[in-house]
Formats: C-alpha cells, sequence, structure tokens
C-alpha cells in the first residue's frame, strides 16, 4: 500500500527493507506504519517529496496521509518545541 501511495502520489519509488505496523489495533484509528528504507538519501527525497501529499488530487490522501522522521522522543520533543 506505501509503494502505491508513493507511485501515484508522489514523485519517488523509494527502496523498501520493510515495514512494521506501530500500536494496538483500534476500531477507529488506523495504526502507524514504520517504513525501513534503504539508505538515509532515499528517506531525505521521500520527506521532501511527502510535502507533495497536501495537494493531491484524492482527499482522503491529501488530509489523513503523513510522513514523519522518525525520531527519539527526546529528537521529537525538540523538534516539536522548534516550531
Amino acid at each position: 500500500m506505501f509503494e502505491k501511495i508513493c507511485e501515484e502520489h508522489l514523485c519517488c519509488k523509494p527502496l523498501i527493507l520493510k515495514c512494521v505496523r506501530l500500536g494496538k489495533q483500534l476500531p477507529d484509528k488506523p495504526r502507524r506504519l514504520l517504513v525501513h528504507l534503504r539508505s538515509e538519501s532515499a528517506a531525505a527525497e521521500l520527506l521532501t517529496a511527502a510535502r507533495h501529499l497536501r495537494k493531491s488530487d484524492d482527499p482522503i490522501i491529501a488530509q489523513q496521509v503523513y510522513v514523519n522522521e522518525d525520531l527519539t522522543p527526546e529528537a521529537a520533543k525538540l523538534a516539536y518545541e522548534a516550531t
């Protein structure tokens, strides 16, 4: 599913090592997906291209699909405080 979103809505197709669902399955909330890519440059390219998701013609993609960097809790807190 992740590869399909990249092909249809982004200008890149990253080389994926594996995907893992995070958290517990809840009936009203989809689980997050942790995607392991082959290189840091592929991750940087994907993060740059992910900004285009907000401009997608598909309203579900535009409003509900997010690509975020995997940060440690401390790094996430610092990034949140910097904004």
